[in-house]
């Protein structure tokens, strides 16, 4: 698969940041309510433990930079509004330095935990929901028994898992791709210039479109329908918004879906020539046992013939009596041979009419 197309750089979200100064804010003024309510039982240690809440919170909720940001925070409002002296950034101990690195480190650890806990989460389900979709495209193409209908299905399912628009090329008689089902909004993906974007992935069995490096200019991204018989088809996609690449967790989709829609078409393929070469070997097996009897109705009438002929053709054996007996058994074996031609026809005629 071709390297995909570097995609345009994000712009940060100030929104983690701004939770995060927030949570803090919130936290300090509920803290120095506390501590001015229950001074002998909230001392500077149990409040240091508290600035942990919304680095945890932050890490969970928006990953490891804005958990930082977050440490950063609840170590300058803890000195600033608890420590001595109280609304300055001196410290009047220098065991509170101590603990700033302490709350710091364990800060960043656990909040860097808390990140990768929520990356193996978010993987997870990301892994789940291609799963469950690959499960629901298996289950219904298996129940298709009609290509057509096939190429429907695995249409409408890929265009519900990207949100956006799909279309299926197959080859014509000439060998040319065709589009052979298509969302009813895709008419981007059937002009000219993406079926030949379409036409070259179909001849070359690899990624082109949009996203890759491989005529980029397209509208589409377009991924070949092939198993390792041969190439069956491209598929198309093209997401409800254009400006953003398919991810890489949606590309592997994807290619997992083209794969099994492959695997369905071919199987459908196969079975219809399953089929014809089963009626040809029918028709054969009729044609040899239609042989068979004609061959052996005519055999004994045949036989008769030819031996009467051969009788007449000898000079001096047989009298004028003989002879006429030999030409009735040539007359009957004529009828024998006539009666099956006559009545074969009229017996398919009554066959028919009964029907």
């Amino acid at each position: 698969m071709p390297t995909p197309a570097p995609s345009h750089p994000q712009g940060v979200s100030a929104m983690p940041y701004l939770s995060a100064f927030i949570g803090v804010a919130f936290l300090t003024a509920i803290s120095k309510a506390l501590q001015l309510g229950l001074h002998p039982v909230l001392d500077l240690t149990n409040i240091a433990l508290l600035y942990l809440l919304p680095v945890l919170y932050i890490a969970v909720r928006w990953g490891r930079a804005p958990s930082i940001f977050s440490a950063i925070l609840s170590v300058l409002a803890f000195d600033i509004f608890f420590v001595p002296p109280v609304l300055s950034l001196t410290v009047a101990d220098l065991r509170y330095v101590i603990v700033f690195i302490v709350f710091l480190l364990v800060a960043f650890i656990t909040g860097d935990l808390a990140s990768r806990l929520k990356n193996q989460a978010e993987t997870a389900r990301k892994r789940e929901e291609r799963t469950a979709a690959l499960y629901a495209l298996s289950r219904q193409m298996a129940a298709e028994t009609d290509l057509q209908n096939l190429l429907e299905t695995v249409v409408r399912v890929v265009a519900q898992t990207i949100d956006g628009d799909t279309v299926i090329y197959m080859p014509d008689a000439t060998g040319i791709p065709v589009a052979r089902a298509v969302t009813v909004t895709a008419s981007k993906l059937l002009d000219e210039r993406e079926r030949a974007v379409a036409t070259w992935t179909f001849n070359n069995g690899r990624f082109a479109g949009r996203g890759t490096e491989t005529l980029s200019g397209a509208e589409g991204l377009y991924v070949p329908l092939k198993t390792q018989e041969k190439m069956l088809g491209v598929l198309g996609v093209l997401p409800s918004h254009p400006d953003r690449l398919l991810s890489s967790e949606q590309r592997q989709l994807l290619e997992a879906f083209a794969s099994l829609a492959a695997v369905a078409i071919l199987r459908l393929q196969l079975a219809v020539e399953a089929r014809q070469a089963s009626h040809v070997a029918e028709s054969e097996k009729l044609h040899t046992a239609l042989f068979n009897s004609v061959s052996h109705d005519l055999r004994t009438p045949l036989a008769s013939i030819t031996g009467a002929v051969t009788s007449l053709q000898e000079e001096g054996i047989y009298n004028l009596e003989a002879r006429q007996t030999l030409v009735e058994t040539i007359k009957e074996g004529a009828l024998r041979i006539k009666q099956p031609m006559v009545q074969e026809p009229a017996r398919k005629e009554g066959v028919d009419n009964a029907c």
